[in-house]
């Protein structure tokens, strides 16, 4: 029900859990914005950033048995989720790795 109802615009979400969703956000945006400016990603939307990860991490998690019938299984496997994760993470690098990051210079990622 709560998948649901978030898919519907959260509309039964208590305003407390909206807050502590957007504060959380913010923070993660901060974040981004924060290794963006210092060159460590590459200049990119840190909100739609932090949504395109959190979107496709959240589909695994909640619509696994998506993920099960397009690979013809019962269940996922942890194969599965391994996969996704690689996955995932090479298509975010892949996006924000900034240009000075491909050169043999190593960046050191602080928060």
């Amino acid at each position: 029900m709560f998948s649901g109802d978030l898919l519907l615009g959260a509309r039964q979400l208590p305003e407390e859990c909206r807050d502590l969703l957007y504060a959380e956000a913010q923070r993660n945006v901060k974040c981004l914005s924060s290794w963006i400016d210092r060159g460590l990603l590459a200049p990119v939307d840190p909100e739609h950033l932090m949504l395109f990860i959190w979107s496709a991490t959240r589909t695994y998690t909640n619509l696994g048995w998506q993920m099960a019938h397009i690979t013809g299984q019962q269940t996922p496997q942890d194969e599965d989720y391994a996969m996704a994760a690689a996955t995932i993470t090479r298509l975010v690098l892949g996006g924000v790795v900034p240009e000075v990051a491909r050169s043999p210079r190593k960046l050191m990622f602080v928060t």
